[in-house]
């Protein structure tokens, strides 16, 4: 992994089992990036979906890429996500 090389993963997380999320999480970096989770973040709010998407997204733009896993279409945070992350240029991966 390479400090200061934070790579945010974009998919679809409300229905998929949290082992599930870790191990495409886990596969996506390959030691290159550090990895960013949403899974991961503080969430020291009120929980609804727009706090959600805030933290998310403030996260992501501190990163240097976007992993994006396959499922993420069917997210409406996730295509935020993307369609964010490509106006602004951050560099996107999308799963194989």
């Amino acid at each position: 992994m390479k400090p200061g090389r934070k790579c945010y993963i974009a998919g679809k997380i409300g229905d998929l089992p949290e082992a599930e999320f870790k191990a495409n999480f886990q596969a996506a970096v390959n030691d290159v990036y550090e990895p960013v989770s949403p899974l991961e973040l503080p969430h020291n709010h009120n929980k609804s979906w727009q706090a959600y998407m805030k933290e998310d997204i403030t996260a992501m733009l501190q990163c240097k890429a976007v992993y994006v896993l396959k499922n993420w279409r069917t997210s409406p945070g996730a295509t935020i996500e993307v369609e964010l992350a490509m106006k602004l240029s951050i560099d996107i991966i999308f799963q194989k």
